[in-house]
C-alpha cells in the first residue's frame, strides 16, 4: 500500500518549509482534503525538521514499502 494521492499532493503543494514534524502535524490538520485516516501518514515522521517535500515524502515512502 503506498501514500494516498491526497497526502502525497499536499506535502508537495500545500506545506510550507522548512517545517518541523509539529509544524507539518498542525499545517495539515488545517487542510480539509486530507482525510483524517490519511492523516496518520504525517503522524509516522520522525521528530526533525524538513527541509522541503521531497524529505518528507522519502520518509513516507519508506515507511509504506515497510
Amino acid at each position: 500500500m503506498g501514500i494516498p494521492k491526497s497526502v502525497e499532493e499536499h506535502v508537495r503543494k500545500h506545506l510550507q518549509y522548512p517545517a518541523t514534524k509539529k509544524e507539518i502535524e498542525a499545517q495539515c490538520a488545517n487542510m480539509s482534503e486530507i482525510k483524517e485516516q490519511d492523516r496518520e501518514w504525517v503522524e509516522k515522521l520522525p521528530e526533525k525538521k524538513y527541509n522541503n517535500a521531497g524529505e518528507v515524502l522519502a520518509v513516507l515512502h519508506a515507511e509504506a514499502t515497510a
